[in-house]
């Protein structure tokens, strides 16, 4: 006999995730899912899990869920947000702990994208560089998008 497999909702679509709150996921990941954190394309983060946990998800911000924009998005103010795809669809708790150490908000949109906002340019790029070889992708033309 398998156990059944149950979706806990960790944030929903729309969701800022705040500095901080990427370790907290990435802590129930270990504990409860194999060290995966699913972003659907609605937006989110769910966990896929044999037990049967009692979870707050985090709440959503005000308004809509953000469409996914990908790549470098320029802003009036001189900062930075980045669009990161997660083409697999899943996060592992290694990449939540590396959002963390950027020390940003982190936006939930659609389409499974993370807007990294308030990044000056020279962390902007460092983030790509880092980011972007561990599966996160920030070119929105790049093949991995289209593979699933």
């Amino acid at each position: 006999m398998t156990d059944a497999t149950h979706t806990i909702v960790l944030a929903f679509p729309g969701t800022v995730v705040a500095p901080g709150g990427w370790e907290a996921l990435a802590a129930m990941a270990d504990r409860h899912a194999d060290g995966l954190l699913h972003v659907p394309f609605e937006g989110g983060v769910v966990i896929r899990t044999t037990t049967v946990t009692q979870i707050e998800p985090l709440t959503p911000a005000s308004g809509t869920v953000k469409d996914g924009q990908i790549g470098w998005i320029e802003h009036e103010d001189g900062l930075v947000p980045l669009g990161a795809a997660v083409p697999p669809g899943a996060l592992t708790s290694h990449i939540a702990r590396m959002l963390d150490v950027i020390e940003t908000p982190i936006v939930l949109c659609a389409d499974r994208v993370l807007h990294i906002t308030d990044l000056p340019e020279h962390i902007a790029e460092q983030v790509v560089r880092v980011l972007a070889p561990l599966g996160l992708v920030f070119d929105e033309n790049s093949p991995l998008l289209t593979q699933d």
